[in-house]
């Protein structure tokens, strides 16, 4: 019985792909559900439909359905070793190619090493240490950074860590290949600073309602109590369920609303 594509062959896959214009967005612009993991969500990212060569993160926080659990065990980073260089990352520092029989891990720093051989260019990771930031309440959020060469740039994002694992708050801003690292991580640092200077959930007399402004900026992720027919969403780096938000829609009854979806690099 075949053992399935090994990690140079899906690997050869992936940048072929990219060399025939198959994927020309950065592989972390859109995701869906893969596969369940008990505690652990996984996302995917189709880079080529016809091979089926995917792009997959690990590096979403316990489900809601294992949330308890998943805090009680998880408050440390769940370590995977990358196949390449053997170093054990934390999961959500990995980008795995798969198949549909086979998967394959790789640390950032491996993934980034094939990507920059491919476009030709010499890369020199760049290393962010973690920070602590504060919200408009005086809330602090720990931040982790990485950066990913994709087939259209440089990709610099920022994850919230709570307990261990990615929580909360999540940013992205992309640049092309030569540009300076140290400019995008100043990009996205402004982003969050004016992130965290805004709320859009207040406290009312008749529980959490909608600030006076009338706008509501936040991230759709996966819910596990719905077995993902409704979405969760992520405001003021909070999880609220499609029910909680459309309770306090229901004080604008009768008014008319504007839905704007946007990739998670734009800043809405």
């Amino acid at each position: 019985m075949s053992s399935g594509p090994s990690l140079d062959e899906l690997m050869h896959d992936y940048l072929d792909a990219l060399k025939s214009g198959a994927s020309q967005r950065w592989p972390a612009g859109r995701w869906w559900r893969d596969r369940r993991c008990p505690g652990w969500g996984s996302f995917r990212h189709r880079a080529v439909s016809l091979a089926e060569i995917a792009v997959q993160c690990t590096r979403r926080a316990p489900g809601a359905g294992h949330r308890k659990l998943g805090e009680a065990l998880m408050s440390e980073p769940v370590l995977e070793q990358c196949e390449a260089c053997g170093r054990r990352v934390p999961g959500y520092d990995t980008v795995v190619l798969s198949s549909e029989t086979k998967s394959r891990s790789l640390c950032s720093n491996c993934f980034n090493d094939t990507m920059a051989a491919w476009h030709g260019i010499d890369f020199q990771h760049p290393t962010f240490e973690p920070l602590t930031l504060h919200d408009v309440d005086g809330v602090s959020h720990l931040f982790h950074f990485c950066s990913r060469l994709g087939g259209p740039g440089l990709a610099v994002e920022a994850l919230e860590i709570k307990g261990g694992q990615p929580q909360g708050y999540e940013f992205q801003v992309l640049g092309k290949l030569d540009q300076d690292p140290l400019e995008l991580f100043r990009r996205l640092y402004e982003r969050i600073r004016r992130t965290l200077a805004r709320k859009h959930i207040v406290d009312g007399e008749l529980g959490p309602r909608i600030g006076d402004e009338n706008v509501v900026r936040g991230r759709i992720t996966w819910d596990d109590e719905s077995h993902g027919e409704v979405p969760r969403l992520v405001i003021d780096g909070k999880e609220l369920s499609w029910e909680e938000f459309g309770r306090m829609l229901m004080t604008y009854e009768g008014f008319q609303f504007k839905l704007a979806i946007l990739d998670r690099s734009d800043e809405p």
